[in-house]
């Protein structure tokens, strides 16, 4: 075997290796970034899916207070919730209401009409 062979052999060695190490190590840094986006993407996901949840749970509560409170009204059946009680919930869940949606939609909210 010759000098030039040899030099050609060696080379193709070591750019093989050098090619070999250098994708795994790319490949290793694209998988880690494209992870740690993946991460933060599913935790926005949840902070939103969890900040739905409580409105939605918020509704829930000052639906149920105005529907126990309307339903003892109109059938005049039994005792209605005391009024202070009733206040005070309402106005509680009321509070949340308004700490969980944003200014404009609690706004856009207040003005459906009303049944009357």
């Amino acid at each position: 075997m010759d000098l030039g062979s040899l030099s050609t052999v060696g080379t193709s060695l070591l750019s093989g290796a050098v090619s070999s190490v250098l994708t795994s190590w790319l490949q290793h840094r694209y998988w880690k970034k494209q992870r740690a986006q993946q991460r933060q993407e599913e935790r926005e996901f949840w902070k939103i899916q969890r900040g739905d949840e409580q409105r939605l749970n918020a509704i829930t509560k000052y639906n149920q207070l105005m529907n126990a409170y309307i339903a003892a009204c109109v059938t005049q059946v039994g005792t209605a919730p005391p009024i202070d009680e009733w206040l005070r919930d309402i106005n509680a869940a009321g509070g949340v209401i308004r700490s969980l949606f944003s200014k404009s939609a609690y706004e856009a909210a207040k003005k459906i009409p009303r049944g009357s």
